[in-house]
């Protein structure tokens, strides 16, 4: 909704680059408490969000560029990730477990960067989840295409977006988890 919000809002603006959108996404049990909600909605918003860059989203506590196609940006990679997660949790039938995995590969790729900014190179964290992905498309022969999207996002997320001359990451590796978390709670089970 935020992101349709966003895009009605550049159209009533003619995209005018001076006026831009922020917003702060939470996400809270349907019992917590509707005044509560809407703060941590607005420390997401003006302790995040509106840090920094302006014409931001913060969602699962990251914050991620986002614009109007045709321009694709850091939030456009979480909705596509999101997607693709969700289809083959949902239409093909692969095993929840493939988010876990995912989330588990991301956190060791957090011990990376900082050995990335030690000087330290341990490729294996970026090249397990690629392993990992290779595992599923052998298990799920139905998802081999859809397991090969997912690989070259990472690759193009995580991996093609290092600098190896300064050390450090020019993108949002943090694309990955967000997008593992939404289709994580768009996948639970239960009614409605």
């Amino acid at each position: 909704m935020a992101y349709d919000l966003y895009k009605e809002f550049r159209d009533f603006t003619c995209k005018n680059a001076n006026i831009t959108l922020s917003a702060g996404v939470t996400i809270v049990d349907p019992k917590f408490p509707i005044y509560k909600s809407a703060e941590l909605a607005g420390e997401a918003l003006d302790e995040k969000a509106k840090t920094g860059e302006k014409n931001r989203v913060c969602i699962f506590d990251e914050v991620f560029r986002w614009d109007v196609p045709p321009k694709e940006t850091e939030f456009d990679t979480v909705l596509k990730l999101k997607d693709m997660l969700y289809d083959l949790l949902h239409t093909k039938k692969v095993s929840r477990a493939l988010l876990y995995r995912i989330f588990e590969t991301y956190a060791d790729f957090e011990e990376f960067k900082k050995e990335l900014e030690r000087g330290e190179m341990k490729v294996h964290r970026v090249w397990r989840l690629l392993y990992l992905l290779k595992r599923f498309g052998e298990r799920h022969k139905n998802a081999v295409s859809e397991l090969k999207d997912i690989e070259n996002i990472y690759i193009d997320t995580v991996w093609n977006k290092i600098n190896w001359d300064e050390k450090g990451i020019k993108n949002k590796p943090e694309i990955i988890p967000a997008a593992v978390k939404w289709a994580e709670l768009l996948t639970r089970g239960g009614e409605g």
